[in-house]
C-alpha cells in the first residue's frame, strides 16, 4: 500500500461521522445531526448495546522523536564487506547481539543524551519485586549478623502489592439502586 493510498483509507469514526452528516440531508428524515450524535453517545454509554466510543485522531508529530542506542547504532554501523554491499538491518542487529555490554551502553548513553537535547526526558524503569527482593536478602544478612543492641528494625520483605478493588460498573450500579428501591417499598 503506498502513501497515497493512506490518505485515502477512511478508519471507523470516519465512516460513523460521514453517516451521521449524511442522514440528516436526506428528504423527510426527521433527527438533525446533533440529536444523532447525542443518540449515538447515549448507545455508547448503554452497556447492553455493543458500541465502542469513537476514538480521537492523534495529531502526527514531525519533530525529533525519542530514540535509543539500538538505533542509534544502526544509523552509524557501516559494514565492512568485501563486496560493497550495504549492511541489511539483519546484519546489523547480529552485529548489535555481539557487542559487549560496555559497547551498547555506550550508544545508550549518546541515545540518552540526543533525547536530553531533543526535550525527552529519560525513562525511568520501576524496580522490579525480584530485584527489590535480592536488596532484601543482602540487608536481610546484615541484619542477622549486626549486633542485636545496635542493628535496628528487622527489613520487611518486599512481596506483590495487592490489586485494588475495581468499582462497579454502571449496569452493577443501577442494579444496586433497583434492589435497594425494592427493599425499602418492600
Amino acid at each position: 500500500m503506498s502513501s497515497t493510498d493512506n490518505k485515502n483509507t477512511k478508519n471507523r469514526t470516519d465512516h460513523i461521522t460521514e453517516l451521521i452528516k449524511a442522514l440528516p440531508l436526506v428528504e423527510g428524515f426527521p433527527l438533525k445531526e446533533e440529536e444523532l450524535w447525542q443518540f449515538f453517545n447515549k448507545a455508547v454509554k448503554n452497556p447492553d448495546i455493543s458500541i465502542r466510543k469513537l476514538s480521537t485522531k492523534k495529531e502526527k508529530s514531525f519533530g525529533p522523536k525519542r530514540i535509543s542506542g539500538y538505533n542509534l547504532f544502526t544509523k552509524t554501523y557501516k559494514l565492512d564487506d568485501l563486496d560493497g554491499k550495504k549492511a541489511t538491518m539483519k546484519d546489523k542487529s547480529i552485529v548489535w547481539k555481539e557487542l559487549s555490554d560496555e559497547e551498547r551502553s555506550k550508544y545508550d548513553t549518546q541515545a540518552i543524551e540526543q533525547n536530553t537535547l531533543n526535550g525527552f526526558l529519560p525513562i525511568i524503569k520501576k524496580e522490579t519485586l525480584t530485584s527489590l527482593q535480592e536488596k532484601w536478602k543482602i540487608e536481610f544478612e546484615i541484619w542477622v549478623h549486626a549486633d542485636e543492641s545496635t542493628r535496628g528494625p528487622e527489613p520487611i520483605l518486599p512481596t506483590r502489592q495487592p490489586n485494588k478493588p475495581r468499582a462497579p460498573k454502571v449496569s452493577e450500579k443501577q442494579d444496586i439502586q433497583a434492589s435497594e428501591d425494592l427493599l425499602i417499598s418492600a
